[in-house]
């Protein structure tokens, strides 16, 4: 993709912008909304072809990939009446924002891709997960990171083993919130109950007449 948009420059809108820019090849054309006018006007003089819009419809009908970093509680303001064909590709980097939820608000055909970046993106050194796969949203490090993970840790084996230890983490996080499935060890019965309470009554000093 030659043009990206971002809508909301806070810090992961910034660190894509600088990942992308603050390359040695070539770069995209990059446009911001105007949502952190001081971060995006910062990122405009700092880079050649980064520019401000007016507003975000303008954002979106310059770029051919829309990348969405506002935070949750904002996402009704920011992006309620935004018209994105289906040519476009939006990215969803909302925490907590399914992209179910993000189609729901923009009404689109377009392409929606998850992204769960991390701010190490802008030193271009960061592996960054998406789903689902899209040729205009997948991205490379340097030194082929991605790739390698792709084709050596997620073979079948090792998918196997990391679905066995997320169900066992789950079954013990369950089992810590719900006193009933606590070891037989920990759990006292009556009796048990009964002869301590019988022996702190016997420790009592006699009441005093």
């Amino acid at each position: 993709m030659k043009r990206i948009g971002v809508i909301g420059v806070g810090e992961i809108g910034r660190a894509l912008v600088e990942g992308l820019c603050d390359a040695a090849g070539p770069t995209p054309e990059v446009f911001l909304s105007p949502r952190g006018a001081r971060t995006a006007a910062g990122l405009s003089e700092r880079f050649d072809g980064v520019h401000v819009c007016v507003d975000n419809q303008q954002v979106v009908d310059r770029a051919d990939l829309i990348v969405v970093a506002v935070r949750r509680q904002d996402r009704h303001e920011a992006l309620n009446g935004l018209r994105v064909d289906g040519g476009k590709v939006v990215v969803n980097v909302m925490a907590g924002v399914s992209n179910d939820d993000l189609r729901g608000m923009l009404a689109t055909d377009a392409p929606l891709v998850r992204a769960i970046p991390l701010p190490s993106v802008r030193e271009r050194r960061s592996v960054t997960v998406t789903h689902p796969a899209h040729p205009a949203a997948d991205h490379e490090t340097p030194a082929g990171n991605n790739e390698r993970i792709r084709t050596t840790w997620f073979d079948h084996t090792n998918a196997a083993t990391l679905d066995n230890a997320l169900d066992g983490l789950l079954t013990d996080l369950r089992s810590r919130q719900d006193p009933s499935t606590e070891p037989a060890a920990e759990q006292k019965t009556e009796q048990e109950k009964t002869q301590e309470a019988d022996a702190a009554q016997r420790r009592r000093p006699p009441a005093r007449t």
